[in-house]
């Protein structure tokens, strides 16, 4: 059975992706074209999301979702439009009460602050460097790289 139930969102809020060759959300030139754009469509820009080029705005929250998203997509600036979902996070660690330091640091909170799932993210890797990897743990063995492959932002090896 398909569930028919919608991811639960922030009410009248909205994520719209500009398209990277049109508005650019960090450029000063931009500036008066997003005022133009959140004006045109009866929206307020409640935060820049610039690393994404991406805005989230606040719409009349009588005013149908799907509706609104489907005004936005034709707009040539954007790439797409979503609600803006909220996400929950939760630990099926054995030992999550042990684990201190990410209670401390409200690991849940800086989690739930993600890129929507809508955006790809293709060929990324991400590693934590950490004295006390157990190279031979199951959950870990296929999965470990040497390092060697490995590039700083410019392009230098690193490994």
């Amino acid at each position: 059975m398909v569930s028919t139930d919608k991811p639960e969102s922030v009410p009248g809020e909205l994520i719209v992706k500009f398209k990277d060759n049109q508005i650019n959300v960090v450029s000063s030139k931009s500036i008066q074209r997003i005022k133009n754009f959140s004006v045109a469509n009866d929206l307020e820009i409640k935060e820049k999301l610039p690393q994404e080029n991406m805005v989230v705005v606040t719409t009349d929250k009588s005013e149908d979702i799907q509706m609104k998203i489907d005004q936005l997509e034709s707009d040539p600036t954007v790439e797409y439009a979503e609600p803006n979902y909220i996400y929950y996070t939760q630990s099926n660690d054995e030992y999550y009460g042990d684990l201190w330091g990410l209670q401390t640091i409200s690991w849940q909170n800086a989690i739930n602050t993600v890129i929507p799932p809508s955006v790809p993210m293709t060929g990324t890797i991400v590693a934590v460097i950490d004295v006390g990897v157990d190279y031979n743990h199951p959950d870990l063995i296929d999965n470990m790289r040497d390092g060697s492959s490995c590039k700083s932002d410019t392009g230098a090896v690193l490994g």
